[in-house]
Order: structure tokens, then C-alpha cells, then sequence
């Protein structure tokens, strides 16, 4: 020490120099959020300066609360404790954290399967079908095994695995994946079960129908059906249709068809062809036929009258009149058959005619006419025999044969009746009478009176 004279004077002392300021550590890193099952990020050293020491001592300490299982195997905290000591062995901590949770829910693979359609065997007897419904493949999460649950609502206990027997129909399966954490998605699969059998189509063997008044005649479906049916529609809902065969130019099948006269022979077999369609469009088809009738009698509209006629009379239709008909396809004939019989009084003969009215299906109507012949003119003898006298004691000769001739009766048969009328006592009082009879009425009579024989007509 100087004053300011000059004067010195001097004293010693000891100075201890020592470290007392822990190193200091540069901003750490941020804490961390980290995905589960994602890379954990490297751990980088951080910073650290001392005002003495070039090389601190720095040490890290790492403290995981994950599980081996469960919810804690994906959502856990990771402390980063970080010591710097320098040489004097001044320290100091800083803590660094990294969060490790799980928030993604499982997820469905885009390849995954949205829409699976299912036909019916061809030859299924039920309406149903197996359909194979497997998202296993296609579901993918951080967690796993019994750490990711999954359901359908189709067959809960089958998981991700929903193959089964569906009915037929449109069926929406939702399958919810939900992982231990709670994460949950839904992906839905729309099945598909479709009739792919066919319905079973049923002829009846040969069928026939009759033409009405109108002259044709429609038959339906319903006339050749034989119980078809089908797996899955039923009957009242299943599409019958048919089709003739036999023209030229096939028109579509429809729920009828018709026939008219020139179809009705009663004998052709017409082809027809039964549809039978389910409401999924499937369809079957089988064959048979109809024969077409025509029982429809002919009208008779106009019958000749009956009619009383002289024996000279003309008795051909064309005078006594002719029978007229109708008929709901055509009249092929008209004819007649006449059958004569004995009459009674002054008809001589009764002549019966019977018309026939044929159709083209050989349908018979019949009317009858009656013509009551009459004959009301005397035959005419072809000679009179003179009246005669002879003696009581003469032989009466023969009598005279005669004939007789008719407008009616080409043979007319002569009869005669002789008889003797007593007048007067003896042999000579007696009248011999000759009566000549013919159809008519016609007489001759001889007569002899004592010794004469008077031939009177």
C-alpha cells in the first residue's frame, strides 16, 4: 500500500477461487405427444454451458409408465430427467416429457369388401343362401388381439367374421371394431341375397274350351296351369303368361289368347306355351296344347209351316216353304228327310218332313213340317153297267168286273157285295143287289124285283 508521500508498506493474504454455478441447459426440446405404435422420436441430448467447465458431465434418465398390457401398453408418459455436473460438481436437472396415447380407431381397409350379392342355387329348394362375409383381413389397429374387440351385427358371436345363411333379400351387416383405449369405427357391408332358381313350371296335359255364341272363345293362363310354383315367390305373386304356337307371326306372351271358328275343328291340338316368371325374373316355361270345340247348336230362325195340301199339290220345298238357320261360325247344310204316313178321314196321307241343320262342327238342330195330304174327290169308275131285267127262273150271271180310276190312287181296288132282299112270296119276289165299293164312297147297285133284276148304281 502507497501513500502519497510515497511511502510503501505490504502485508500478504490467501484467496480462494472456487466454482459455485451449476451448468445452465439450453432451451430443452418441447414435450412430446406421440402416437401409440408410432416411432418413438430419438432423444437429443440437450445443451449444456458452464462458466468453468468445457465438459460437463451430463447424464439422462428415462421413466416409462407403460403396462405390458391393457390400456397402459398404448397410453403412457415418458419423463426425461437430464443431470449436468461440472467439475466443482455443480448440477443441475431439466425435464424433457413425452406423451404416448393411442387416438386413432381401428381402421377398415378401403379393399374391404362394401357390397356382397349371393344367388340361390339353381336347383335350391329353400330361399336362402350361405353367404361368406369376412372382414378379418381387412381391419387394422395399433392394438391387437384381445385388445381390439369386434362385432357384427349379423352374427355378434362371429366378430369380424359374419359368414352365415341370410335370407333373401337386402341385408346392411355393421361391423364395430373398438380397440382397449375406446377408439371405435364402423364399416358396413351390404349383403345380397338373390333367387337364382328358377320357378318350376306345370302343364296340365291337353286341354279343351268351346266356342261361345260370339264365335270365338279366350282362354287364360289359369286354363293350363297345373300348381306351379317357386322356392321363394309365392304363388299368388308369381307371373303366368302364355303363348300360341301356331301362327305364322308369335306374338308376346300375355295373360290370354284367343280362338274363333276357323280354329275350332274339334280335333287339331293348338300348341301353347306356359311362362311362369318369379318376381326376381327368373322364369320357366312348359308346353301343351288345346283343341277348340264348336258346341254351339245352329238357330233354326224360320221353321215352314205345317199345312194341309190337296194330293195334286206341289210338295217340294220350293212350294212348301224352306228352313233358315244361324249359327255362331257357319251352317255347312241344309237338308231334309220326309217320312209319309197313313192318314184318317178325308187325309189321305200325312207327310212329315224333317229339316236337318248342320254347322261346320257337325252340330245338329232339326224342325219338323207337317203336310196333311187330303183327298176330297171321288174315284171314278171307268165304266156303269146298264141296269137289267131277267126271269126269276134265269141264272144270275156273273157280275161285271170293274175298275176304277183316282187323282190320288194309281191302283184303286173295286169290291162288290151281293145281296137278296125278300119283297114278295115266291121265288120271284126278291131284289138282287149288286154293291160296287171304292175308296170315295162310290157305289153301284143291282136290284131285281119279282121276275126283273134291276141294276141300280
Amino acid at each position: 500500500m502507497t501513500d502519497t508521500s510515497g511511502n510503501t508498506s505490504t502485508c500478504n493474504t490467501t484467496v480462494t477461487v472456487r466454482d459455485v454455478t451449476p451448468p445452465v441447459f439450453a432451451p430443452l426440446q418441447p414435450n412430446d405427444v406421440v402416437e401409440a405404435c408410432d416411432t418413438l422420436p430419438a432423444f437429443v441430448f440437450p445443451m449444456v454451458s458452464d462458466v468453468c467447465d468445457q465438459n460437463v458431465t451430463l447424464v439422462a434418465d428415462t421413466l416409462s409408465t407403460q403396462d405390458t398390457s391393457g390400456y397402459g401398453l398404448y397410453n403412457y408418459l415418458i419423463t426425461l430427467t437430464y443431470t449436468a455436473t461440472d467439475d466443482s460438481g455443480n448440477s443441475s436437472t431439466a425435464v424433457r416429457f413425452v406423451s404416448v396415447l393411442d387416438t386413432q380407431a381401428p381402421v377398415f381397409s378401403p379393399d374391404a369388401p362394401d357390397t356382397i350379392i349371393v344367388y340361390t342355387d339353381a336347383n335350391a329348394l329353400v330361399c336362402s343362401d350361405t353367404a361368406l362375409v369376412d372382414l378379418t383381413p381387412f381391419i387394422s389397429d395399433c392394438a391387437t388381439g384381445d385388445d381390439l374387440a369386434v362385432t357384427n351385427t349379423a352374427f355378434p358371436l362371429g366378430g369380424a367374421d359374419a359368414t352365415g345363411i341370410y335370407d333373401l333379400g337386402t341385408h346392411d351387416v355393421y361391423f364395430i371394431a373398438e380397440d382397449v383405449t375406446g377408439n371405435l369405427s364402423v364399416d358396413t357391408v351390404t349383403v345380397i341375397i338373390r333367387d337364382g332358381t328358377a320357378p318350376v313350371a306345370v302343364c296340365i296335359n291337353g286341354v279343351s274350351a268351346a266356342l261361345q255364341p260370339s264365335g270365338s272363345v279366350t282362354v287364360t293362363y289359369a286354363q293350363f296351369d297345373n300348381n306351379s310354383f317357386d322356392n321363394c315367390t309365392v304363388d299368388d305373386s308369381l307371373l303366368l303368361q302364355i303363348q300360341r304356337l301356331d301362327l305364322d307371326s308369335l306374338l308376346a306372351p300375355s295373360a290370354s289368347v284367343s280362338f274363333d271358328c276357323s280354329d275350332a275343328d274339334g280335333t287339331t291340338q293348338h300348341p301353347i306355351k306356359l311362362f311362369v316368371t318369379d318376381q326376381a325374373g327368373n322364369m320357366s316355361m312348359c308346353e301343351t296344347y288345346i283343341v277348340i270345340q264348336d258346341n254351339v247348336f245352329p238357330t233354326i230362325t224360320s221353321c215352314p209351316p205345317n199345312a194341309v195340301v190337296q194330293c195334286t199339290d206341289d210338295l217340294s220345298p220350293a212350294t212348301q216353304g224352306t228352313a233358315t238357320a244361324t249359327d255362331n261360325c257357319t251352317v255347312a247344310s241344309i237338308a231334309f228327310t220326309d217320312e209319309f204316313a197313313n192318314g184318317v178321314d178325308t187325309i189321305c196321307q200325312v207327310l212329315t218332313r224333317t229339316w236337318q241343320v248342320f254347322d261346320q262342327a257337325n252340330n245338329l238342330t232339326t224342325c219338323v213340317q207337317v203336310l196333311s195330304i187330303q183327298d176330297t174327290i171321288a174315284p171314278v169308275f171307268s165304266q156303269l153297267p146298264p141296269d137289267d131285267t131277267i126271269s126269276c127262273s134265269e141264272v144270275l150271271g156273273a157280275p161285271l168286273v170293274l175298275t176304277a180310276t183316282d187323282n190320288c190312287t194309281m191302283d184303286v181296288p173295286v169290291t162288290f157285295v151281293q145281296d137278296t132282299i125278300d119283297i114278295a112270296a115266291g121265288l120271284c119276289g126278291k131284289v138282287i143287289i149288286i154293291l160296287y165299293a171304292v175308296p170315295g164312297q162310290q157305289l153301284m147297285i143291282a136290284t131285281i124285283q119279282q121276275r126283273t133284276a134291276g141294276i141300280l148304281q
